[in-house]
């Protein structure tokens, strides 16, 4: 038995020792290597007390440090129980450096898994969004110069859906930013994380629009719409690289606007640009299966902070379910077309902000258009009818220039029109297009050249649908009001230039998903002529149309006027006149049609009389 034991220990033993010695060798230099200074570091961050100076980065005595939208002097705040970070790290916040530092092995499992994203950017404010996957108090450091920067912004306590508010900004400056917290930089500055601040109001700048519309698909045909608006925006010959503004027509996440197909169709996928261009939503009808505009509630009202109390121009809404800014000249209203497009208030408001702005362009936006003939009617769909009879009068009363809409799933784009509310086959050319090449191409480069507006509320405005970002649905595509109509995946670049003092020119143009130019479009604008807001009478028109109930109109015609009469829609005879002035005296709110007789012909013009 022992010659048994003694055969088996010694082969063990000769094998058994030296692995227990390399073992013991390797534990030892790792353990004394980096595991021994973390856990070193780890000690010192735990048992140290938390000093201000610590806390912020070092400032002059003048500076603040902000807590959302409450400034607070620094050298008044208490330490709130955060750690003491190194010296070291701490002046390495504004470089974003620290990411080879001891107190980052401790932290490496904190990481953005949304955004960041800007949201309400102004010309000396901006907001900054982002999550992450673990709850983390963070502070977001911003500068000019990319590597050092001068400011930073503490949130209150730890979470994972941040959102920091930047006041006392410069106007038309870039300004670098990156993210820290638990006394790292996470996300450390580079050359895409920056905000360029917008244009002091009302000054004329070039500026760069991208709208996209049902885009939220998650498929390969809206990472194609993305991929070649980037090849263009790159490519292009004047301002490259430059977008100001992205612009979503809404269904923004299919199917449903959940928070979860927020992140994988449009955060996951715009993710890069996200982070330097704001994001100016409208809700659409996919958006409103989860979220409700009455309310305010639901994953698109948490997600986008959207101005209330016109906080960059406009006339407060009081509602993140329609608002207006401003951006260097042009006004941009924003419309809830889903929940909300009979809503009196919602009408009240518009009609007091489209007269309060004093801006050169107007541009509209909502998700359901007024005319289609894409994967939708609007000859037959209530709420696009609804759309043209009951926004579409008080738009053009006022002067707007560019309507963008999405829902259709195609490229649709009007003539330069005025006064068309009605169905598709009423639609004549020569009565709602304006001026000498109103039903001409509006290609700048064509030998019509560009639609052309005399003032800044004269008459013409052109209709968009582009809702074939994300995915195309066929339809006839014949509507006859449209200039363009295509079956084609694609977004829409809006560029705003100021040709001299006088002069201003909106160019359109769609992008397919090759990055190809598609359709192309202009309107020229001359400043110092006189607003023209009767028309000239070489056509037939009511002006104004609509006009408020009670008041009186006035009927332009190419030949000697014998008479008119003003029609109800089931054909009862209300009034009749010998003169071109029509009395609207008694006359209920509502749809009629004028009868007009001239020594030559007869024509129906459509009238709509709305609510003072």
């Amino acid at each position: 038995m022992c010659g048994r034991h003694n055969n088996f220990i010694a082969p063990f033993l000769v094998w058994a020792v030296p692995c227990c010695i390399f073992a013991w060798m390797g534990a030892y230099t790792v353990f004394k290597g980096p595991l021994w200074d973390a856990l070193k570091a780890w000690t010192v961050v735990r048992e140290s007390a938390c000093t201000r100076e610590s806390l912020f980065i070092r400032k002059p005595s003048a500076s603040t440090i902000s807590y959302y939208s409450e400034k607070i002097s620094s050298t008044h705040v208490g330490c709130l129980g955060c750690r003491e970070v190194s010296p070291s790290l701490v002046n390495a916040l504004g470089s974003g450096a620290g990411e080879d530092s001891l107190e980052a092995l401790r932290l490496r499992a904190v990481r953005v898994v949304r955004g960041p994203y800007l949201q309400m950017v102004g010309p000396r404010s901006a907001i900054v969004r982002w999550r992450t996957n673990v709850p983390v108090r963070s502070a977001l450091s911003y500068g000019t110069d990319m590597r050092h920067h001068t400011d930073t912004v503490w949130e209150m306590s730890a979470t994972v859906d941040h959102m920091v508010s930047i006041e006392g900004l410069e106007p038309t400056v870039q300004y670098f930013y990156a993210l820290h917290g638990g006394g790292v930089s996470y996300l450390p500055a580079d050359s895409g994380l920056y905000i360029q601040t917008a244009p002091p109001v009302g000054s004329k700048f070039f500026v760069r629009v991208w709208a996209l519309g049902d885009a939220g698909t998650g498929s390969v045909q809206q990472k194609r719409v993305r991929d070649a608006y980037y090849e263009y925006v790159d490519a292009v010959a004047h301002h490259r690289g430059q977008t100001d503004l992205i612009l979503m027509l809404g269904d923004n996440a299919y199917y449903d606007g959940k928070d979860s197909e927020y992140q994988r169709k449009v955060f996951e996928v715009y993710d890069d640009i996200f982070r330097h261009a704001p994001v100016w939503p409208t809700l659409g009808n996919h958006d409103g299966h989860s979220a409700d505009s009455r309310t305010q509630t639901g994953p698109y009202y948490e997600i986008f902070d959207l101005p209330t109390q016109g906080q960059l121009g406009g006339v407060p809404s009081g509602t993140e379910a329609y608002y207006s800014f401003d951006y260097s000249n042009i006004h941009f209203v924003v419309l809830e077309t889903y929940y909300l497009l009979l809503d009196g208030t919602q009408r009240r408001w518009l009609e007091r902000d489209l007269q309060s702005t004093d801006q050169d362009w107007i541009v509209v936006y909502f998700h359901f258009p007024p005319y289609t003939k894409g994967s939708h009617d609007s000859d037959i769909e209530p709420p696009l009818v609804a759309v043209r009879s009951q926004l579409l009068p008080l738009l053009e009363r006022y002067g707007v220039d560019l309507v963008l809409s999405g829902h259709s799933h195609s490229y649709e784009r009007s003539y330069f029109l005025h006064g068309h509310y009605g169905f598709s086959f009423s639609f004549e050319k020569s009565v709602h297009t304006v001026g000498p090449n109103g039903d001409g191409s509006g290609h700048p480069d064509s030998d019509d050249g560009p639609y052309v507006k005399t003032g800044r509320r004269s008459e013409g405005t052109v209709y968009l649908v582009c809702g074939s970002s994300g995915k195309r649905s066929r339809g006839s595509l014949n509507h006859p009001a449209m200039a363009t109509s295509l079956y084609a995946l694609g977004s829409c670049v809006l560029e705003f230039e100021v040709l001299d003092h006088s002069s201003l020119l909106l160019r359109v143009q769609f992008v397919d998903d090759r990055g190809e130019v598609r359709d192309a479009f202009a309107i020229r604008k001359e400043l110092n002529a006189t607003d023209v807001r009767v028309p000239a009478s070489s056509t037939f028109r009511i002006v104004p149309n609509p006009a408020f109930s009670g008041e009186r109109v006035r009927i332009y015609a190419p030949h000697r006027l014998l008479s008119t009469w003003l029609v109800s829609p089931t054909g009862t005879l209300l009034h009749q006149s010998h003169r071109p002035f029509l009395s609207l005296r008694g006359v209920p709110v509502g749809y009629y049609f004028l009868w007009v007789q001239t020594a030559k012909e007869r024509r129906v013009l459509p009238l709509l009389i709305v609510e003072r």
